[in-house]
């Protein structure tokens, strides 16, 4: 099979799958990025040891703005990846049990700030994107620069919003017989060290960020997060289990319940709306708002 008809397939694959699952009630946009479809796809490997992932981006709707919003769409999402890997492992004759794909949830946040999970904030400025369900095509690009001062000033918070996107990235891990890679926790630790870290960065983020030593200090940022996750806990159903399952963890005796996927799913989104909330103000962004309200026409009387 030729590498063109390789992504008009597995294009068509994804915009069926699309249309017949949860996507477009939470996600406004699906773009390919990657092997697949740069240069045409002629770096791409269909089958064997070296074979390539199918690389996606889904966007979220800008009505998916919180932590339970965006976890129960990527719940209900999770459930319908194996259905998709199914279709193009078939496309691809691939025998593997390997997911094919490598699904990137996104919020319009990430893009515009250029957060990407594996450190490089350019990824979203120096590939090309193809629109699977729009009329676009193929984008340039997605973001429009890089603010590396802008970073390093958020250093903390941007680091626990990566660590938010790579769980989004593994959790919807899962191949076409629907064993997924993510599983439950049941270490002696109340939570993952991971998690127990990003609470760390949160806690000395929102100090005064004089003692350096609560950037590494898990146990301040387990109690950080256990305030945090209590405070939450009537909020949805998703969150009073979260807070039923760590709060069980923390007291130490008897048979602990593990932690779900999904409750850890629901903590990295906790943890991503808490450090985006801690946030320097950018000035940037201020006055790009001024430059648009300026030239915005005024509403006749």
């Amino acid at each position: 099979m030729e590498r063109g008809v390789y992504i008009e397939e597995i294009n068509g694959a994804i915009k069926d799958w699309a249309a017949a699952s949860a996507v477009p009630k939470s996600f406004s946009k699906i773009l390919i990025f990657g092997s697949l479809i740069n240069r045409s796809g002629r770096n791409f490997v269909p089958q064997g040891a070296t074979a390539s992932d199918v690389d996606l981006i889904l966007l979220f709707s800008e009505s998916v703005n919180n932590a339970s919003s965006r976890s129960e769409a990527l719940i209900a999402l999770r459930d319908q990846v194996s259905h998709l890997e199914h279709r193009v492992a078939k496309i691809l004759a691939r025998a593997s049990t390997d997911p094919i794909f490598s699904i990137l949830p996104l919020t319009s946040y990430e893009i515009h700030q250029c957060i990407h999970k594996g450190h490089d904030p350019k990824l979203f400025l120096g590939n090309v994107f193809h629109d699977v369900m729009g009329d676009e095509g193929n984008i340039a690009s997605l973001g429009g620069y890089v603010d590396y001062d802008y970073h390093y000033e958020n250093l903390e918070a941007f680091s626990v919003i990566r660590l938010a996107q790579a769980y989004r990235n593994e959790y919807l891990g899962c191949n076409h017989l629907g064993i997924c890679r993510i599983h439950g926790f049941s270490g002696e630790l109340p939570l993952p060290k991971q998690i127990m870290r990003s609470g760390a960065l949160l806690r000395y983020f929102a100090s005064d960020r004089e003692d350096q030593s609560f950037r590494t200090d898990l146990e301040e940022g387990y109690h950080y997060l256990l305030q945090l996750f209590e405070r939450m806990r009537a909020s949805s159903a998703l969150h009073q289990t979260l807070w039923d399952h760590v709060s069980a963890r923390s007291l130490g005796r008897g048979e602990a319940p593990d932690l779900t996927p999904d409750d850890m799913l629901l903590a990295h989104e906790v943890m991503y709306d808490e450090a985006k909330g801690l946030v320097v103000p950018s000035v940037r962004d201020a006055i790009r708002e001024v430059m648009e309200a300026e030239s915005t026409p005024s509403s006749p009387n």
